[in-house]
């Protein structure tokens, strides 16, 4: 998966994440309530929610971590915060050029340029990974003159 379709994938998973999230934490209170109204134990539930809970928040925060990385690798600032109020933030391109004190077209122009870099740190990073393997391989070669 190259990184625009990673960035684009990250936004779904994370709105899904987020929602699911959203149930999680309403099924824990309305199990915490149902606790202190009626008396019933619900700790075996509540321990389960709890649990979830846990893992779908280190779910969002792992691909938190992947993305900013893919973000972070710009040397470009503005595009950085481009894409992080796109993908991120899930913000429309009208509050991104707000919040940046930009026109549309010009966020959607340094969204473009940034898409274009991560492209060309792929190919520089394919390109290098395809050198070391070469180098790698010479390396094995063995004259027994």
């Amino acid at each position: 998966m190259n990184a625009e379709e990673m960035l684009k994938a990250y936004r779904a998973n994370a709105n899904e994440l987020k929602s699911k999230i959203r149930r999680k934490e309403k099924q824990l209170e309305e199990a915490k309530d149902r606790q202190v109204r009626f008396g019933e134990t619900y700790d075996n539930r509540v321990n389960q929610l709890k649990k979830e809970l846990l893992n779908l928040n280190t779910e969002i925060h792992r691909l938190d971590d992947e993305t900013y990385g893919i973000i972070e690798a710009l040397p470009n600032p503005n595009a950085q915060k481009v894409l992080q109020l796109r993908y991120i933030e899930g913000k429309p391109w009208k509050d991104i050029g707000n919040t940046m004190f930009y026109s549309i077209r010009w966020t959607q122009k340094l969204h473009r340029q940034a898409m274009q870099q991560l492209k060309m740190n792929e190919r520089q990073k394919k390109g290098g990974r395809q050198h070391e393997e070469r180098s790698s391989d010479l390396g094995e070669i063995h004259d027994y003159n």
